[in-house]
């Protein structure tokens, strides 16, 4: 989803531009426009790993190819890393599980696995405590008087979204910045029937996944992270939460 980033930023810049030229767009003040364009801005710049080539001399020109190059290859053991998860989880295999003594059922070395921790554990964060509290199923999110409305989502046919909700806060002294972005963290869900399901990736403020920002010494603040289930869902009864980054995988009951 990231690299239509600038696609979703240009159309949004252009409803901006473009609010009184169209039934459909609503008019707004020129305060609105400016706060909307503000908006818009800090997301580019939230969000963009971009640059610009024109201004790298050869030297440099080769250093950041050379980057991408190993970005890429980073993305695509990660991804086949997720499709032996998933195929093994498919199977009931408990790959999450940590072995005392380092191997499987089978005699093989069992995969490294974190112990249990806390997501702020996990992470480091150990200026922040981050605490499950509750989720809610809805076809779109969030409500539409909320301030993050713009980049409002909606389930796909068939399916609802599962809004994850933590408290995060931070239990230091002084101001922190929580950046989880940069720590390139995968989320997934496992839900009471053994499903695994990847969280959707958004451009939300309040998104735990890709959150950047700072947060006043002892304030707190609501965030999700979401995940689309089926429609026939009421209720999700138990649920795991895996989380992977470089250094492993751990995962968390949510209860």
């Amino acid at each position: 989803m990231k690299k239509n980033i600038f696609f979703l930023f240009t159309l949004l810049m252009a409803s901006v531009v473009m609010s009184g030229c169209g039934e459909k767009i609503p008019d707004m003040s020129e305060e609105e426009t400016a706060l909307v364009t503000e908006y818009a801005t800090n997301l580019l710049v939230k969000y963009s790993t971009v640059t610009d080539r024109e201004l790298l001399n050869e030297k440099q020109l080769e250093e950041e190819m050379a980057k991408e190059a190993e970005e890429r290859e980073r993305l695509l053991k990660t991804k086949e890393l997720e499709a032996a998860y998933l195929q093994a989880a498919e199977k009931g295999e408990k790959i999450t599980e940590n072995k005392n003594d380092g191997s499987n059922t089978d005699g093989e070395q069992a995969a490294a696995v974190s112990p249990s921790k806390s997501i702020a554990e996990f992470f480091a964060e150990d200026s922040f405590s981050i605490d499950y509290t509750s989720y809610s199923l809805c076809d779109f999110y969030p409500e539409e008087n909320s301030e993050d409305f713009f980049m409002a989502m909606d389930a796909t046919a068939g399916h609802k979204l599962c809004v994850v909700k933590f408290s995060v806060k931070n239990i230091s002294s002084s101001d922190k910045e929580l950046d989880m972005f940069h720590k390139q963290g995968r989320f997934s869900l496992r839900t009471e029937d053994g499903s695994v399901i990847s969280a959707q990736s958004t451009l939300l403020m309040d998104d735990l996944s890709s959150y950047i920002g700072n947060i006043s010494a002892n304030s707190e603040q609501e965030m999700v992270i979401i995940f689309e289930v089926p429609d026939s869902l009421s209720q999700m009864g138990s649920m795991e939460l895996i989380m992977r980054d470089a250094s492993g995988e751990n995962t968390l009951r949510l209860e």
